[in-house]
């Protein structure tokens, strides 16, 4: 995994390694012959702030999700609903 990374959490899809910082979500090509991460895009800005710092990731249908968390524990969010990204990759 690459260095200097803010509490990653990571998504695999075959030739691409997504990973998701507090800050940010970026993809890598994956080099199996090497077994490397290489090519970083970032490819969304992601809001910080909140008492949840960890970001959580799924690939499903060709879709990449992205789960940041409310912005405290118990409150009611002002969107009515949690936090979630999802786009095509």
């Amino acid at each position: 995994m690459p260095e200097g990374l803010i509490n990653p959490t990571v998504a695999f899809d075959g030739s691409k390694l997504y990973i998701a910082e507090t800050n940010q979500v970026s993809v890598y090509d994956y080099d199996v012959n090497i077994l490397k991460a290489l090519n970083k895009k970032k490819i969304i800005d992601l809001p910080e702030g909140g008492r949840h710092f960890t970001r959580s990731l799924l690939i499903k249908d060709n879709k990449l999700y992205v789960a940041i968390g409310s912005s405290c524990d118990t409150c009611v969010e002002s969107d009515g609903e949690g936090r979630l990204f999802g786009g095509a990759i």
